[in-house]
């Protein structure tokens, strides 16, 4: 006679065997795949023996401790069942977590070889506008140190970057202009004034096809924009200038008040900061300009320039932080 029990047991022995099964293929460790064998050899042996009772249909009277020691030991091997694959769950997490890890570290060491990419076409466009004019190159350079100074100062830490990006190439529009123009030992007459003021839009159009200076572009070209709106390209005004350019407007005016050039000698420190006080809330937008006179009374930035004529070297000790740090690492004057 088939009992009840026997039916039970096959059932629950063979869902057991199949849970063996899998911990046994998803488990990796050696000593866990040898006792997922030991488990499976046993459960097997216990399915078969359930099976037998089955199909022998014993008599009644027969003895059942063989059945007792299946109740007893069917728990047990569901349970070592459980924690068998609960462990291999955790190994297949933890294989799955060094993966990531390693692509991690490859996403990393690609990243910075872009970065170090992105470093060389800096210096290259750079370079491009030295090769034109010795003190437009020099000019870029002070640009770059004093606009990340202001930056810093009015807490626009996370555009720093942008700032120091944007204070190295906003001339390098210059490369369009004629010699004639671009290196006259003399003052600009109007016909020439205006090929100069051509140099912001060329500047943005030669950089706006380099997807990383995106955030650059517009600054390259509103940098000569004025806070009352008589700037050109566009003739912006107030709030409507890019914070970055109004920075850059300070900085940029500044460097070109301190510097020699051949038809006229640089201003000192006072008389700069007199001129850009003048041009307070209508040339310059107030916050960078205070900034940039706070720097200057504190003693954070101060110029000397040595020798005369075009190309006269302004050195500037400016307010140091972290980002302007990095900028001299990455960005030598040469």
């Amino acid at each position: 006679m088939v009992r009840a029990f026997d039916i039970v047991a096959v059932i629950g022995f063979g869902a057991a065997f199949l849970a063996a099964s899998v911990a046994l293929v998803r488990t990796s460790r050696t000593e866990l795949r040898y006792l997922s064998i030991l488990v499976l050899t046993a459960m097997g042996i216990m399915t078969v023996v359930s099976i037998g009772h089955v199909a022998a249909a014993q008599p009644e009277g027969m003895d059942l401790s063989e059945d007792y020691a299946q109740v007893v030991f069917l728990p047990l091997v569901l349970y070592a069942m459980h924690a068998l694959y609960a462990r291999s769950e955790a190994e297949r997490a933890e294989r799955a977590r060094r993966s990531v890890e390693r692509l991690d570290r490859r996403l990393e060491e690609s990243l910075q070889t872009l970065s170090e990419y992105r470093v060389s076409i800096l210096q290259s466009l750079s370079t491009a506008v030295n090769a034109r004019d010795h003190y437009t190159a020099l000019h870029s350079l002070h640009v770059a140190d004093y606009a990340a100074a202001i930056g810093a100062r009015l807490g626009m830490h996370d555009r720093v970057p942008c700032l120091e990006r944007a204070g190295l190439l906003h001339d390098i529009g210059k490369i369009a202009t004629s010699d004639a123009v671009l290196l006259k030992p003399a003052g600009l007459d109007a016909g020439e004034y205006e090929e100069i003021k051509r140099h912001p839009v060329t500047g943005a159009a030669i950089i706006e096809s380099v997807e990383f200076l995106s955030d650059v572009v517009p600054v390259v070209r509103h940098h000569h924009e004025r806070w009352d709106g008589a700037g050109y390209p566009d003739g912006l005004a107030g709030s409507r200038i890019p914070a970055e350019a109004r920075v850059l407007a300070v900085a940029d005016a500044f460097d070109a008040m301190t510097s020699d050039r051949p038809y006229r000698d640089g201003l000192s420190l006072e008389e700069a900061r007199a001129s850009l006080i003048a041009g307070r809330g209508s040339q310059f937008d107030p916050a960078p300009l205070d900034a940039l006179v706070a720097l200057i009374d504190e003693g954070g930035v101060a110029v000397r320039a040595s020798g005369t004529g075009r190309g006269a070297e302004t050195t500037a000790e400016s307010v140091p932080h972290p980002a302007r740090e990095r900028s001299r690492s990455r960005f030598s004057r040469r």
